[in-house]
């Protein structure tokens, strides 16, 4: 699973689920810092790969399948980002089913017209009152 790092909060989160690879992308030279650092107190370094990165440009989204969004980026970039694990997963070979979990409504309508990811499960967030939608890349 990789996503946006941030300070790792959601990266902690995931390492308790049985993935076998979690990453995430974060562009913030403090925010990256602080992930490193949090994950090295927590004696966790060895089990999430960090990238300080930019993740319209990162080239290393081919090695997970499961891709987490927390509503992180503005319009442009996200569907920018969208077409970039478009292109990644459409060139898979490895038969893994692709999934992406996007926390908040700002993209749903983008990656509906794609026609390249079929919404699996839809939530609402009474909290927060969005929706966090489950969508599985189909060929």
């Amino acid at each position: 699973m990789i996503s946006a790092a941030g300070r790792g909060g959601v990266l902690r989160y995931a390492l308790h689920y049985s993935f076998s690879d979690v990453g995430g992308v974060e562009l913030n030279e403090k925010l990256y810092q602080i992930a490193v650092n949090n994950f090295k107190q927590l004696h966790q370094e060895d089990k999430v790969r960090i990238y300080h990165d930019n993740a319209v440009t990162f080239d290393g989204y081919g090695k997970y399948n499961v891709y987490y969004f927390f509503n992180p980026f503005d319009a442009e970039i996200y569907e920018q980002i969208i077409d970039k694990l478009i292109d990644v997963s459409s060139k898979r070979t490895d038969g893994k089913r692709v999934l992406l979990l996007c926390y908040g409504a700002s993209i749903k309508d983008y990656i509906a017209k794609t026609k390249n990811f079929q919404i699996q499960k839809e939530y609402w967030d009474k909290v927060r009152e969005t929706s966090v939608c489950i969508w599985k890349f189909i060929k």
